[in-house]
């Protein structure tokens, strides 16, 4: 799975103390989906005693690949 990440959000994922392979396990099989008006798709999954919510938005990359371009990510919970 390939995942894109701006260098501010790479910032925000360590401050929020957030594991990329969380990340992709939210991607991969989320609890819940939704879409955005944007059109970026937000998922949402119950990772040990919290629910991570991952936007992210899709694309293909010049090989054909899926991309997942990570918009945001945080715990919904404390």
């Amino acid at each position: 799975m390939k995942l894109k990440f701006s260098v501010h959000f790479k910032f925000r994922l360590a401050e929020r103390g957030i594991d990329i392979d969380y990340i992709k396990r939210v991607i991969q099989s989320p609890d819940q989906t939704s879409h955005s008006l944007e059109g970026q798709t937000v998922a949402i999954k119950a990772i040990s005693s919290r629910k991570l919510k991952v936007v992210y938005a899709r694309k293909l990359d010049r090989k054909g690949s899926i991309e997942y371009i990570i918009i945001s990510a945080y715990y919904l919970d404390k």
